[in-house]
């Protein structure tokens, strides 16, 4: 709830912080939702490359037509993220 209010109010920065299992991905794909409904551009992170993979994966089996790309180095062959663009980042 307090997610998808922080996105409401348009904040520009919020942190998701919650135990393995407590639904921070499902919490994330309906933020997703409000802020495309709301013609907003989202960037999410994640601690670990499978979490990113798995949440590009997600958002473009739930919303087929937003456009979903996937930031990552050059070191790092994402795996099944879907349809996510695929963006890749040199060491520098």
């Amino acid at each position: 709830e307090e997610l998808l209010s922080a996105v409401d109010a348009q904040e520009g920065l919020v942190v998701l912080r919650a135990p393995p299992g407590s639904g921070k991905t499902y919490s994330v794909e309906c933020a997703v939702a409000l802020a495309h409904a709301r013609h907003m551009r989202v960037a999410i992170a994640a601690q670990t490359n499978s979490q990113a993979d798995d949440l590009c994966r997600r958002l473009t089996r739930r919303f087929r037509r937003l456009p979903v790309v996937r930031f990552a180095s050059q070191d790092h062959q994402p795996s099944d993220v879907g349809a996510a663009q695929i963006v890749r980042r040199s060491r520098d």
